[in-house]
């Protein structure tokens, strides 16, 4: 059986994803919540208005991460393949 692999370092590039953006969705990937992430990752107030505002503009910019996964619209920008099969 085949599966699919995504090199979602290479997805959040072409997305042009932030640091703060990128965190986000490492933590979305392996299954956080907003709520855990804030709990366990901010140790201060400043820290978790951080996180906070990383996950609303990771929020606003899915459409981005999801053009680029889809195969019609990657640009000559990231040419290479994020997207194989094992």
């Amino acid at each position: 059986m085949r599966r699919l692999v995504v090199n979602w370092e290479k997805v959040a590039e072409c997305a042009n994803l932030d640091k703060g953006e990128r965190k986000i969705l490492e933590l979305r990937l392996t299954g956080f919540t907003r709520e855990i992430v804030l709990q366990r990752f901010a140790e201060n107030e400043e820290e978790r208005r951080k996180l906070q505002a990383a996950w609303r503009r990771l929020d606003r910019h899915m459409d981005r991460v999801r053009a680029v996964l889809s195969v019609k619209k990657i640009d000559q920008k990231c040419p290479q393949k994020m997207i194989r099969l094992h």
